[in-house]
C-alpha cells in the first residue's frame, strides 16, 4: 500500500529524498499551477513551492503529526508562502522608485479559444479566483479547499458559486456577439 501524504511529509521531514520525490510527483505540478494563479508568474510560483517544501523541513514533528489531508495542507502551505511572496514583492516595488509601471504590468493573456475565460478568471478577486483554480485546476473537493484556505466547506462552496455566477455574467456580457439567431415565426 502506498504511503499516505502525511507519512511522506514525516519522511521528508526526516530527510528522506525518495519521499520528497514521491511527494513532488503527486503534488508538484498542481502546487505550481496554484501558486502561479496567486503570484502570476512561473518563476515566482516555482520559488513559492520550493519555499513551502523547504518549510516542511523546519516544522516540528507535532505539527506534521496533526496533518490529516496532506494535499490540502500542502496547498495551504503554498498559499501562505505565496501571500508572503506577494507582500515582499509589494515592499520591494515600494522601495524601488526607479521601476517603471510599464515594466511591472501583468503577463500577456493566454491566446486561443480560452482567452476570454482566462481573462474573466483573472478579473475575479483573489478570494474567488483561488477557489475556482483549486476546484478546476487542482481538482480539489470543497472540504480540501476549505482546509487549504482556512475556510469552512460551506464558505468554500459559496465562494465557488459566486465566482461561477460572476464568470457566467462576464462571459455572457451584452457586448458579446450572439451565438445563434432565433426565429420567432415566419417572415
Amino acid at each position: 500500500m502506498p504511503a499516505s501524504d502525511a507519512q511522506l511529509l514525516a519522511a521528508v521531514h526526516r530527510g528522506d529524498a525518495a519521499a520528497a520525490r514521491e511527494l513532488w510527483r503527486r503534488h508538484g505540478a498542481r502546487l505550481v499551477a496554484y501558486a502561479r494563479t496567486l503570484v502570476r508568474d512561473r518563476s515566482g510560483a516555482d520559488d513559492v513551492v520550493q519555499s513551502a517544501l523547504c518549510r516542511v523541513l523546519r516544522l516540528d514533528r507535532r505539527t506534521l503529526a496533526r496533518v490529516e489531508d496532506g494535499s490540502a495542507w500542502l496547498t495551504r502551505l503554498v498559499r501562505h508562502e505565496a501571500l508572503n511572496h506577494l507582500r515582499a514583492a509589494r515592499r520591494e516595488r515600494a522601495r524601488s522608485a526607479a521601476l517603471s509601471a510599464s515594466n511591472a504590468g501583468p503577463e500577456t493573456p493566454p491566446s486561443g479559444a480560452d482567452e476570454a475565460l482566462h481573462a474573466a478568471v483573472d478579473r475575479l478577486c483573489r478570494r474567488l479566483r483561488e477557489v475556482v483554480v483549486l476546484k478546476h485546476v487542482a481538482g480539489m473537493t470543497f472540504d480540501q479547499i476549505g482546509v487549504a484556505l482556512g475556510l469552512s466547506r460551506n464558505t468554500a462552496a459559496a465562494r465557488y458559486r459566486r465566482a461561477i455566477a460572476m464568470l457566467r455574467e462576464s462571459l455572457d456580457a451584452p457586448d458579446a456577439p450572439p451565438t445563434k439567431e432565433v426565429s420567432h415565426g415566419s417572415a
